[in-house]
Parts: C-alpha cells; sequence; structure tokens
C-alpha cells in the first residue's frame, strides 16, 4: 500500500498544531507522535510511546515517477506509472460448480465468449 499512501501523501494537510493545540476535557492534549492524549504540549520532555518524529518523516516522499521521469503534479492524483506498462494475459479460471472465470482482451474474444454463453 506504500505507493497508494504515497499517492495521496501530497494531498494531506502537514499543520501538526491541529492536534496539539486543540483542547480535549480537563486540559488533555493529544501528542503529534502517538495520536494519544499526554502532556508533551507543556513539557519539554517527550514522555509518549514513541520518539517525537517516528510518524512524521518515516517514508520517503516521491516527486517524480521512477519509469519516465516526469514530474508528479500536487494538483491531480497521480495513476500508478507500474499499471500502465504491465502486460495482461488472457484468463480463464474454472471454480467450483462449473463456474469458469474469463478476461478477454480484445473485444473480438469478448464477442466469441458472448456467442458461446449467450445467458452469461
Amino acid at each position: 500500500y506504500r505507493p497508494i499512501m504515497d499517492a495521496f501523501r501530497v494531498f494531506a494537510k502537514t499543520d501538526y498544531s491541529l492536534y496539539t493545540n486543540s483542547n480535549l476535557t480537563n486540559d488533555e492534549y493529544i501528542c503529534p507522535s502517538s495520536g494519544k492524549p499526554c502532556s508533551c504540549k507543556e513539557n519539554k520532555v517527550h514522555k509518549c510511546d514513541r520518539p517525537v518524529g517516528a510518524a512524521i518523516g518515516e517514508h520517503k516522499t516521491f516527486s517524480f515517477s521512477e519509469i519516465d521521469g516526469s514530474l508528479y503534479n500536487e494538483k491531480e492524483l497521480i495513476f500508478p506509472p507500474e499499471l500502465v506498462v504491465r502486460n495482461d494475459l488472457p484468463l480463464k479460471l474454472h471454480g467450483f460448480g462449473g463456474i469458469r472465470w474469463y478476461r478477454p482482451l480484445k473485444l473480438r474474444s469478448l464477442l466469441d465468449l458472448k456467442s458461446l454463453y449467450p445467458d452469461a
């Protein structure tokens, strides 16, 4: 799922003050590194489960396609380039009870299947 997360990372807001400045009940704050209520805003020493920055910056972000070298645009979703260069093969699977799955790659193959199985 890493490519999917990286594709949407350009649309994420990185304003961590939303977590540390929001007041919960009884003067508790949400820690930006663990997402749990803690007192890390009030103290200089971090007392949460994970060190500061453990959840932030763990993943390398990509600004260009490794396949064709084109830059990613921050205003549109990124279609995975691996799917563009992938070669699909025709598929025919047999399941239990006589069930069959087909993946025709051309219109002619689809029409042939439809003539063989008109009720499908």
